[in-house]
């Protein structure tokens, strides 16, 4: 069973994206200044989005000057 952060409250598509995306070493559900990101894998964080894209605006406003971010979107 995965643990994690946030695993409750996500829906099966995502977790089933999230497991298959992610490589050997990448760290999930992981807090980066506030937020909880799905994989960070080095300096790059990575993103599963499922549904509207609303609920990154703050998220991205924060860690978008700092961080390498990329959104994954099926």
């Amino acid at each position: 069973m995965e643990t994690g952060i946030n695993i409750r409250n996500e829906s099966t598509l995502h977790r089933q994206i999230k497991d298959w995306y992610a490589q050997e070493g990448d760290e999930l559900e992981v807090f980066v200044a506030g937020f909880i990101t799905d994989i960070r894998r080095g300096d790059l964080l990575i993103e599963i989005q499922t549904s509207g894209f609303g609920a990154l605006k703050k998220k991205l406003a924060r860690l978008l000057p700092e961080y390498r971010m990329r959104i994954i979107y099926p």
